[in-house]
């Protein structure tokens, strides 16, 4: 599969048919993702592959695929409610005071504290957790 350049901009083509490994597993573990079309989430597959190392999860590599891709169109559909008027609230205690602040947007990153924002974050640590640590290359 090739970028191509359409004038807006760079666009991945969309697979015909989706015979992502990770897909199965997908279906199992994100069950709230039903609607999504096997198209849609073998797109969320392809451009969640190059966050997870292969390496690194051996076997359990297409499991760790599949719930990491879930974490992110998790905090994608939460960011599209808040963009909509839903923010979270976070707020500070100092001395006695206290101050909100309104979030517009939840953190994407993939550090731990953001895959604690989801039960497939969570997951996702519980399986990376199992391996020993040491440098992959």
């Amino acid at each position: 599969m090739s970028n191509t350049f359409n004038g807006a901009g760079w666009s991945m083509p969309a697979p015909s048919t989706c015979d992502h490994a990770a897909l199965q597993y997908f279906r199992i573990l994100a069950s709230e993702f039903s609607e999504k079309s096997d198209k849609d989430v073998c797109i969320w597959l392809t451009m969640t592959e190059p966050i997870v190392n292969e390496r690194f999860f051996e076997r359990m590599y297409h499991q760790a695929l599949a719930l990491l891709t879930a974490h992110r169109m998790k905090m994608t559909s939460k960011a599209d409610d808040e963009a909509e008027g839903i923010y979270t609230v976070a707020s500070i205690s100092e001395d006695g005071a206290s101050e909100k602040y309104l979030h517009d947007r939840p953190n994407l990153d993939m550090d731990d504290g953001s895959l604690k924002m989801t039960k497939y974050g969570q997951q996702y640590i519980e399986l990376r957790r199992k391996f020993p640590v040491g440098l992959i290359f």
